[in-house]
């Protein structure tokens, strides 16, 4: 029995490795999972940033609207990416000290996402965008001796990584899906070729059955018509050419069965052997009775 593998839900699925596979499986958990993570660690930092409880309202607001983002990325990635940019720019004049927070990361998986859905004409300049929020948001925070330039850059490159990421995802997936449609237009010509084939081989059949049935039956033609004119002057002669007739009949009837069993299957040059040792038999036939 031929093994057909089941089909996939996405074109790369079945030549992902088995962690791609269950990650894209279990989509919506590791969402949670991340968005869970990256919160929890923003709990821990806030109460550090922020100055008063307004403050902290403000930066968890602007928190849980980045989580929102992140977890309605699939049904509208270009709206929740802008959603998510425009509140890490709100984030900015609540304060110096709060304006880079654990959540923007965020932002970076938000770019990884748009890339990997979107064209880069649509996701670069929205990777320029959050580079160029990294620096605005790191500006006050170096001035404050808080932080070195090696941080900013760092943010930006993995910025980059992210829409890098997501660019070369989209194109594998593209990739994978003009295989497939490769391997469909091939396996449909294919079938096309075989169809084409079966025509012309039945055509065939039916031209050769065509000649043995022809050939046959002439030759109980030429029989009857001689057994019919020897039949009063030579009565045993024409009861001797009716039986040929019979004969002739039973001959031609059984190798035409034979040549169908081999047409079915069989070797082409027992085919060939069969038609000629029909037509030997009828030239025979025809000779012994004329």
């Amino acid at each position: 029995m031929e093994y057909r593998p089941e089909p996939s839900s996405s074109p790369g699925e079945v030549s992902a490795p088995w962690p791609q596979r269950w990650l894209e499986r279990h989509r919506r958990a590791v969402d949670l999972a991340v968005l869970a993570l990256i919160l929890a660690y923003n709990q821990l930092v806030l109460p550090l940033t922020a100055a008063s409880t307004t403050q902290l309202w403000l930066l968890e607001t602007v928190s849980a609207g980045l989580g929102l983002c992140w977890l309605l990325r699939r049904n509208s990635p270009v709206v929740a990416f802008a959603v998510g940019i425009l509140l890490a720019w709100a984030q900015l004049p609540v304060g110096p000290g709060s304006s880079v927070l654990p959540a923007d990361l965020l932002l970076a998986l938000l770019v990884h996402h748009l890339a990997s859905a979107r064209r880069w004409a649509v996701s670069l300049p929205c990777a320029a965008l959050v580079s160029a929020w990294v620096v605005g948001a790191f500006i006050p925070v170096i001035r404050m001796g808080y932080s070195r330039l090696s941080l900013p850059t760092l943010c930006v490159v993995a910025v980059l990584w992210a829409w890098t990421a997501g660019v070369l995802k989209r194109t594998r997936r593209a990739h994978l899906a003009a295989l497939a449609r490769n391997t469909e237009c091939r396996v449909r010509e294919a079938e096309l070729r075989h169809e084409q084939a079966e025509r012309q081989e039945r055509s065939r059949i039916a031209r050769e059955i065509h000649d043995i049935v022809s050939h046959g039956l002439g030759v109980m033609v030429v029989v009857a018509d001689g057994a019919a004119a020897t039949a009063a002057s030579d009565p045993d002669r024409a009861a001797v050419a009716m039986r040929r007739v019979r004969d002739t009949g039973r001959e031609a009837l059984g190798d035409m069965r034979r040549m169908l069993a081999l047409l079915r299957g069989e070797d082409p040059r027992r085919r060939c052997r069969c038609q000629s040792s029909l037509r030997y038999k009828l030239k025979g036939a025809i000779l012994e009775v004329v």
